[in-house]
């Protein structure tokens, strides 16, 4: 059981005893005291509303990590797996989407880059990370995982410029919020060389005013 569990069940069997000498042996001390202490039931009163309190707070808290894990599953997980699972159909986009460090550790193959992109394929992905976006947005103030995470992950993708040709056709299907959050990705023109630079570019950019006003946009 949880200390808020615990809690409940305590103030539980208190009230229940307090009932049950007031009822079964109205003589005894505690029955006495009881009906001697008006407040008593204020006090009980107070204590319930308390823990309704902390309940509904441990609520929310669970709620924000189920829609986190949500916002995970369909901003992060899905666009990477289908990354994967058309690489073959459009092998020069899915290389452009990466930093040349980054395909570099991952032992990208070089032969990848002779072969035609399906553009059917690089319009259906570049939608899901555009999509992706939007979702940051939409739920960005009750996301728990850090601004600057996504921000990491996004500027990987907009230093493709497959993905920016593709954005300047597709950007009007969006909110104007999403709009001006791709322009300004877009305009992120820096090239880190390792993950502890893009960390700490990701980190700035969340840091600028455009930044806040763009996710204060409605």
């Amino acid at each position: 059981m949880t200390p808020i569990e615990y809690g409940i069940l305590l103030v539980g069997l208190a009230i229940c005893m307090l009932i049950y000498y007031m009822v079964e042996a109205p003589n005894t001390y505690l029955a006495q005291l009881a009906k001697r202490i008006p407040l008593l039931t204020e006090y009980f009163l107070a204590v319930g509303v308390y823990y309704t309190y902390v309940i509904f707070n441990a609520t929310i808290d669970g709620m924000k990590r189920d829609a986190t894990y949500k916002i995970i599953d369909r901003g992060w997980i899905l666009p990477n797996e289908k990354i994967n699972t058309h690489r073959d159909q459009c092998p020069n986009f899915v290389d452009s989407l990466y930093f040349s460090w980054q395909k570099k550790s991952m032992a990208s193959q070089s032969s990848r880059s002779s072969a035609e992109d399906d553009w059917t394929t690089v319009n259906y992905l570049s939608t899901l990370m555009f999509q992706a976006w939007e979702d940051f947005l939409t739920s960005v103030e009750i996301d728990q995982t850090g601004d600057y995470v996504w921000i990491a992950n996004y500027l990987q993708w907009t230093q493709s410029k497959t993905l920016e040709a593709v954005w300047a056709t597709m950007y009007p299907n969006y909110s104007n919020r999403t709009i001006a959050f791709g322009n300004y990705l877009f305009r992120q023109k820096g090239r880190p060389g390792n993950a502890a630079e893009l960390k700490a570019m990701a980190q700035a950019i969340i840091q600028t005013d455009e930044y806040h006003q763009i996710k204060s946009m409605l």
